[in-house]
């Protein structure tokens, strides 16, 4: 999975944070529409957990729902990756300053 600052990828998309496969983006975000960004961090998840720890990131969408991403999975942000507490509030700064 890959998240990315839309600028990054076409000039006109300030404010926006694109989420995609690698290969194609499936979600635009842009910054009017997101209420708050925040995370779930988890040391000791159940065993079944693809990780040791959960560091999902939530994007919570003015239209009610959110989008919940495992940090872990994010592999081309590699200071968000690494299952720590410190990784996601990294993810979290970086995309709150992304749709400012």
């Amino acid at each position: 999975m890959q998240v990315e600052q839309g600028i990054t990828v076409n000039v006109a998309w300030t404010r926006t944070i694109l989420v995609g496969d690698g290969t194609r983006w499936y979600s635009r975000l842009r910054g009017e529409d997101v209420n708050k960004i925040g995370g779930i961090f988890i040391a000791s998840p159940a065993s079944t957990y693809e990780f040791d720890t959960i560091t999902k990131i939530r994007i919570e969408l003015s239209n009610g729902s959110s989008i919940d991403i495992e940090a872990q999975n994010v592999d081309n942000q590699p200071t968000w990756n690494s299952g720590t507490q410190a990784a996601l509030d990294a993810a979290i700064d970086d995309l709150n300053t992304w749709v400012v």
